[in-house]
């Protein structure tokens, strides 16, 4: 088929990075194509809306902080924004079988019998001394300035439950940055470290006191963020294709070449890939072998997100919080529950509650053989005790999938800075993606924007 004309730049991946950065890009005066190949743009972000339930498949919320509510701003979407209901703020966690709130105060976790055993933990982070070796995992870190205890019964949950990921792979410096900094600020100590960045913490600028710290959303759900990026770019000229696999990718007279599954060819003199790692390497493998097999070197963990909704009545547990987790050595297969009409209206019909769930991660990938019945009498089993379940969900829906969640394990920042040599020998080709740069919708906002800033920064 005939060509496209020439683009400044070429977006292929209509997720969150590939629209910030394309927003950004527009906003410069950037000619700028972007290239999806699902039927509608967001990627992973996505709302399911039957009747009056409203269900995440993907990410729930966003964390509110100041890089975020600017973005916000710019788009012209904070009229737009939800926070999440005050209560949300309680978190629960599995133990012995009952579900207990975390404290959230100090004489509360003096007093709590899920905080009060990992108090002496604290003294032995203060007398840590820093480690400067190699690349070290989540789990060995934790056990060094917190011991078992706080790896299993807190450390654990939360890696399963927000990366499906395991602590004894994951690397610490790649995946929790924040702790290895702490560690090194605070001359051994992760606790001295924290509470001197928080003294160093910038201000929040204009944010609102309301937004510090809260979670956000939008009424209509979070496919709202991506529609509100489509909506600016095309509005600046951009040109948004969806339903478009691409499957070549070829350096050309001085730029790139593209070509999409129907035979359509795209010209551009930067191309900017935003995909998952593996799709990444597929398109690159005829360029260089070596970067390729990187790519594919970087693990996803398969998750499988389970939306159910109850009868108010059929539900004993308060349902007054953000959500609860399920610590593996509870001996279930739930990793979490998000109590998602708690959190914010128009979730779920009058009288009901509806509970986001999610199942899998990378020490669960056999969990995706179960069939729908299977899966379903799972969580009610995993549940039952834990939420006070009388009676099965009136209503649910099951979303799959099988590469959900990029594994930052130990070795991954090598990984990294192998990638970026070979990039650099490919002048106006830029690979990003939340396989390197954060796994959160915040994450993936900032870095398609970076990477926007870095673009133009090459053609000024």
């Amino acid at each position: 088929m005939t060509a496209n004309p020439t683009d400044d730049v070429l977006i292929i991946g209509g997720g969150i990075t590939g629209l910030s950065a394309a927003w950004r890009l527009a906003e410069a005066g950037r000619r700028v194509t972007v290239i999806e190949a699902a039927p509608r743009a967001g990627g992973v972000v996505e709302t399911l809306r039957d009747g009056d339930w409203q269900a995440e498949l993907g990410p729930n919320t966003l964390l509110a902080r100041p890089a975020l509510y600017e973005t916000l701003r710019d788009l012209g979407a904070l009229d737009s924004v939800i926070l999440a209901n005050g209560a949300g703020a309680r978190r629960y966690l599995a133990k012995g079988g009952k579900l207990q709130a975390l404290p959230r105060d100090p004489i509360s976790a003096l007093l709590s019998g899920l905080t009060r055993p990992a108090l002496p933990a604290l003294f032995r982070d203060l007398r840590a001394k820093p480690l400067d070796g190699p690349d070290e995992s989540i789990a060995s870190f934790i056990r060094r300035h917190f011991g078992d205890y706080v790896l299993r019964q807190f450390i654990d949950p939360f890696v399963s439950g927000t990366n499906g990921g395991d602590p004894e792979r994951l690397s610490v410096r790649a995946a929790m940055p924040r702790l290895a900094l702490a560690e090194g600020a605070g001359n051994g100590s992760v606790v001295r470290g924290m509470m001197a960045a928080r003294k160093a913490a910038p201000p929040a600028g204009d944010m609102p006191e309301n937004w510090r710290r809260a979670l956000v959303s939008f009424p209509q759900g979070m496919q709202s963020l991506p529609r509100h990026l489509a909506d600016r770019f095309t509005a600046l000229g951009g040109r948004l294709l969806t339903g478009r696999k691409v499957t070549t990718l070829a350096q050309s007279d001085g730029g790139w070449q593209v070509q999409d599954d129907s035979g359509t060819t795209y010209h551009a003199a930067q191309v900017l890939v935003t995909i998952p790692a593996g799709f990444t390497a597929n398109l690159v493998e005829g360029m260089s072998l070596s970067l390729a097999d990187d790519l594919r070197a970087i693990p996803y963990a398969p998750m499988i997100a389970v939306a159910l909704g109850y009868a108010a009545k059929d539900v004993g547990h308060p349902f007054d919080g953000f959500g609860g987790l399920i610590p593996r050595l509870e001996g279930r297969r739930t990793l979490g529950a998000l109590f998602a009409s708690a959190q914010f209206p128009g979730r779920a019909p009058e009288g009901h509650h509806l509970m986001n769930v999610f199942l899998g991660g990378r020490n669960d990938e056999t969990i995706t053989a179960l069939d729908d019945d299977a899966l379903l009498a799972q969580v009610q089993s995993d549940l039952g005790d834990l939420m006070g379940l009388r009676a099965p969900p009136v209503w649910h829906r099951i979303h799959r999938m099988p590469h959900a969640i990029p594994q930052y394990e130990v070795g991954h920042l090598s990984l990294l800075q192998r990638i970026d040599g070979a990039v650099a020998q490919m002048p106006g080709l830029g690979l990003i993606g939340s396989w390197r740069d954060g796994i959160s919708v915040g994450d993936c906002l900032a870095s398609g924007q970076r990477a926007a800033a870095a673009l133009l920064g090459q053609t000024a």
